[in-house]
């Protein structure tokens, strides 16, 4: 055999096909246990449910996992199958106990000597929640404490003026609202810039007209900037009106007052997509379709009483 005749028959058997070799599953490799790193379940005591069933109305959830010395999951998990099983009727779920004048005055006097919040409710044996609800009806730690808030966040101020969160930036951005960039050092890798307001920036606000269509006093939380945002808008003798209210005004098609305003017969500016237009300025205006008719300027009309002779001898000729 010829030394080409042998290299054909070797290609022809590599070549041929081999049948697959049957995977098996590897056996599962479980890792033993390190001793005292596994958690361990700690069962319940008939005393431990009986004391959720006595309590679960008068005690918040946090206060029976301090007294169980559980965590808050666990008794969390251990209420809902008590639910679920009847044994708490689930119109004896937890109410919030009223607050006392003793409990107040307590409040107050732990929030004065600067006890953090969440320690003010471990002390009053009440829920974290509760506690910080019931400091703002006193105005806020800062308030309780006598201090007075200087410096606000973009966010911290939509909140003041009950506004969407995204609104300020907007006044900051149009120039009605001055706050400055927040060059903190201890964040200098920030991706989100925050800017901060002050309290003269904000009363300097309130007097912006041109802000006023976006916010109204009536939204405001602080009870003292409701009342001067009041009192300011109690001096302006004007308002701001959108083409829908100008058209109706006039009897008019809102694309038509569209139109008066591209061609500069009244002034208007544009806040997101609405345009406003201070009422003070139409006071002067008379609009196109009033001023002009088809075959020229209009003429007043002059009653039939106060007609000359003459004009009727004209009239009959």
């Amino acid at each position: 055999m010829s030394p080409r005749s042998e290299l054909n028959q070797a290609h022809q058997g590599l070549q041929r096909r081999r049948p697959r070799p049957k995977w098996r599953r590897s056996p599962k490799i479980v890792a033993a246990p390190i001793h005292g790193s596994a958690r361990t379940y700690k069962h319940w005591r008939p005393e431990e449910i009986a004391f959720l069933i006595r309590t679960h109305a008068t005690l918040p959830l946090e206060a029976q996992a301090r007294v169980l010395q559980r965590p808050l999951h666990g008794v969390r998990e251990k209420r809902k199958e008590l639910y679920a099983s009847g044994r708490i009727r689930t119109t004896e779920r937890f109410e919030l106990p009223d607050w006392s004048p003793t409990d107040d005055e307590e409040l107050q006097r732990l929030v004065q000597n600067g006890l953090p919040l969440f320690q003010v409710a471990k002390q009053l044996n009440r829920s974290y929640a509760a506690v910080c609800q019931r400091t703002e009806r006193f105005g806020g730690v800062r308030a309780m404490r006598g201090q007075t808030i200087q410096v606000r966040s973009l966010l911290g101020v939509a909140r003041l003026f009950g506004v969407p969160d995204k609104l300020p930036d907007l006044w900051r951005r149009h120039g009605w609202l001055t706050a400055r960039r927040n060059d903190d050092a201890r964040r200098p890798k920030a991706k989100k810039r925050t800017y901060l307001v002050t309290d003269a920036a904000i009363q300097e606000f309130l007097a912006v007209h041109d802000g006023w269509a976006t916010w109204e006093p009536r939204t405001i939380r602080d009870p003292i900037w409701r009342a001067e945002a009041e009192a300011i808008r109690a001096q302006a003798t004007g308002t701001w009106l959108t083409y829908p209210e100008i058209a109706a005004r006039y009897g008019v098609d809102a694309r038509r007052v569209a139109v008066w305003a591209k061609r500069g017969e009244i002034q208007a500016i544009k806040i997101g997509r609405t345009h406003f237009v201070w009422s003070e300025t139409l006071a002067d205006v008379v609009p196109p379709h009033v001023r002009y008719h088809r075959r020229g300027p209009r003429q007043a009309a002059q009653p039939a009483n106060e007609t000359e002779a003459g004009d009727d001898d004209i009239t009959r000729a």
